[in-house]
């Protein structure tokens, strides 16, 4: 188990589970909505605001997880092959593996 935590050690692991199972949901809704929407449909204003702010909370969430796993490659934590197996487990799309992989492949420390 990796601890991409604040070293909290009172509450119960495995809480990637649970969150890879938001995301899959968060991935099915928001799939939904892009297909049944068109251009031209006039929304209220608070649907685009609570959507921005989705958006930048998880992206706020994927950068602190990656700023993770970059210092587990600078301590030396991980190697390369063990780099593109996270990668390749828990993302869907193989261009973002490929950039994911190429942003973060340069704190990986030669061993």
């Amino acid at each position: 188990m990796r601890n991409l935590d604040y070293h909290d050690n009172n509450h119960p692991p495995y809480e990637g589970d649970s969150v890879k199972k938001t995301l899959l949901s968060m991935i099915r809704n928001s799939k939904d909505l892009y297909n049944n929407l068109q251009d031209s449909d006039d929304l209220p204003e608070w649907i685009s605001s609570e959507l921005t702010k989705a958006s930048y909370i998880t992206s706020k969430t994927k950068d602190y997880i990656l700023s993770k796993l970059e210092k587990k490659c600078l301590d030396g934590n991980l190697t390369e092959s063990e780099l593109k197996l996270i990668i390749n487990r828990h993302l869907l799309s193989e261009n973002i593996n490929k950039h994911l992989y190429n942003k973060i492949k340069g704190f990986i420390k030669s061993k």
